[in-house]
């Protein structure tokens, strides 16, 4: 298996029936979109033989759509913890555990409430 991260896009290839552990940061302002790609025996990429299913296990971390193409999906952050993005084709599974953190401050605002008699 091979793994390119680039602008943000995790590559998976799968060559044979293995597992390797992956995991990516973003924060709660922040979404990613994940991708397999498929190669023959030849190392030539090839179309997925088939629909490709993908699981996150928990929304309250990570919301999923999976684009048409079923060959990647767009994670977005919806609070912070931790889930398990799970995708699937035929005898092809891996999983990647999805960590969002919350996001850095970038500003400071000090304000006062309105005057009342002491």
């Amino acid at each position: 298996m091979s793994v390119t991260i680039r602008d943000r896009l995790i590559s998976v290839t799968f060559k044979g029936d293995f597992k390797m552990a992956m995991t990516q940061s973003i924060d709660e302002t922040q979404k990613v979109m994940a991708s397999v790609t498929f190669y023959n025996a030849a190392n030539v990429a090839v179309r997925a033989p088939g629909p490709t299913a993908w699981i996150i296990d928990n929304p309250a971390v990570a919301a999923i759509t999976p684009d048409p193409d079923s060959v990647s999906c767009e994670v977005v952050a919806i609070g912070v913890g931790s889930a398990n993005l799970t995708v699937t084709q035929g005898a092809f599974t891996d999983t990647a555990a999805i960590t969002v953190t919350a996001s850095p401050a970038a500003t400071m605002v000090l304000s006062f409430g309105a005057p009342v008699a002491k």
